[in-house]
């Protein structure tokens, strides 16, 4: 952070030190860093981290740090579920404890174990032959990741994480999901896709996310009625529906719901 607080437009993207019943502590630690440095931090994907009974308390101590004038923001995916390998510090001894939730919940998504219910015997013997697997932990509060997601400060985010063809359907389904959800609880269209196009923009000091004269040509049209996450945890690679076109930087990528040129995309460069 000291490093950063020396340039101007700048961020610090956290994933914050710890999630479940630990939560609070690591979003005070966080919103620490951007008081401390002044410059922007956002928290990565606030309701995966704290949808374990204190993801009100979270947007509390967020929205109360901002009006202090601590430039601090944060993006939400909307699964209730989260992936990350299974040899990782996530699903060391204790983490029953700090996600209240065990085995049961747990889904391996790739590898040898694929499938296979966990009991205690296959889930240490996983994280030793096949560390690199990801397992899907349905562990989350689905009204507290909703409450995070429905929050005006907050932005959609992926999060997408793939090996090969396998992984999180969040890597195909996320926007429509988030749009929907946001859609289902009165948001206006305008409104819902804020979140997934100029709330973005806007972390990022960016231009972009909106019609205007002036702005990149990039543009998505979508059939309201169809728009929709296909994507599941077996085949997080379903293509999600009502996707019509596509246009990247003034070229035409999807047509009519098929892929018809390679991507025009190009990375973001601070200004």
């Amino acid at each position: 952070a000291r490093v950063v607080s020396r340039f101007s437009h700048r961020l610090i993207s956290i994933h914050i030190r710890s999630d479940g019943h630990q939560s609070p502590t690591a979003v005070a630690e966080a919103i620490n860093v951007a008081r401390e440095s002044g410059i922007r931090v956002q928290i990565s994907h606030l309701g995966s981290m704290t949808a374990f009974g204190h993801s009100g308390e979270a947007l509390g101590m967020i929205e109360k740090a901002r009006s202090e004038g601590v430039d601090v923001t944060f993006d939400v995916y909307p699964y209730y579920a989260f992936a990350a390998r299974i040899g990782s510090a996530v699903y060391d001894p204790g983490f029953e404890e700090r996600l209240g939730k065990g085995l049961e919940s747990l889904e391996v998504s790739t590898g040898k174990y694929k499938g296979v219910p966990l009991t205690p015997e296959v889930f240490a013997r996983a994280r030793e032959e096949d560390p690199d697997a990801y397992v899907i932990a349905h562990v989350m509060n689905p009204q507290e990741v909703d409450m995070c997601l429905l929050h005006p400060e907050s932005a959609i985010a992926s999060d997408a994480v793939l090996r090969g063809d396998e992984g999180h359907p969040r890597a195909a389904g996320t926007f429509p999901r988030g749009i929907g959800i946001l859609r289902n609880a009165g948001l206006s269209w305008p409104e819902a896709v804020r979140h997934a196009t100029s709330r973005p923009a806007e972390m990022m000091w960016h231009k972009g996310g909106r019609v205007v004269e002036g702005a990149n040509a990039e543009l998505v049209v979508i059939d309201p009625d169809s728009y929709e996450d296909r994507g599941r945890f077996g085949a997080p690679l379903v293509a999600p529906g009502g996707v019509k076109w596509v246009i990247l930087n003034g070229a035409v990528v999807v047509e009519d719901g098929e892929i018809v040129g390679s991507p025009k995309g190009h990375i973001l460069l601070a200004e």
